[in-house]
């Protein structure tokens, strides 16, 4: 989901349960900023892994390429052959995808994770 090779495709989301911002679209969309990547998007997905932890009061998301038809929001595309046969890494996986996503989401969890230590002196 995070390196699909599906060419509709085309933004990468961060998706809540509920569509509400938290600690994590917030660092992932502010990563994508950084890097001059605009493809990250916030979202609102009710069925994956991430809903558990939002269940618990854990912030969390689901991060999925997919593209959303311009003429009905409603029509969403994700990877025809998921959780397929056919789904396999020789077949549909995207390298630039997957560094992207990688990228993103590293650099917004090392934000959120970092902690404030002296300058090293010479």
């Amino acid at each position: 989901m995070v390196a699909t090779s599906y060419e509709k495709a085309e933004n990468l989301y961060a998706m809540t349960v509920d569509g509400s911002t938290n600690i994590i679209t917030d660092s992932t969309v502010a990563a994508g900023a950084r890097l001059g990547n605009s493809d990250i998007l916030p979202g609102k997905f009710g069925s994956s892994d991430h809903v558990p932890f939002h269940n618990a009061g854990i912030p969390a998301a689901l991060f999925i390429w997919m593209g959303i038809d311009s003429w009905d929001p409603l029509v969403y595309h994700i990877e025809k052959v998921y959780h397929t046969p056919e789904d396999t890494i020789e077949n549909n996986i995207s390298s630039e995808r997957m560094q992207s996503a990688l990228e993103i989401i590293g650099s917004g969890l090392f934000d959120v994770v970092r902690k404030d230590v002296p300058a090293v002196k010479p």
